[in-house]
């Protein structure tokens, strides 16, 4: 019995674990965009990198 219920807590521990971890935004944001014109399909897939509280063009750029 004691066996059993180590096991069962032990799994609850593990499957709390894998579900309990925080997603953090990634550092250089991902976007894609996709369109369909006509015949043609279009895709638009831009990365920018995040400024972080850094001074971008000797501040021309919020």
């Amino acid at each position: 019995m004691k066996n059993i219920l180590l096991t069962v807590f032990l799994s609850v521990i593990l499957l709390g674990v894998n579900y309990g971890q925080v997603e953090t935004p990634a550092p250089s944001p991902f976007c894609k965009v996709e369109q369909k014109i006509g015949l043609t399909d279009v895709t638009l897939e831009y990365s920018r990198p995040s400024a972080k509280d850094r001074t971008i063009f000797g501040d021309l750029v919020p």
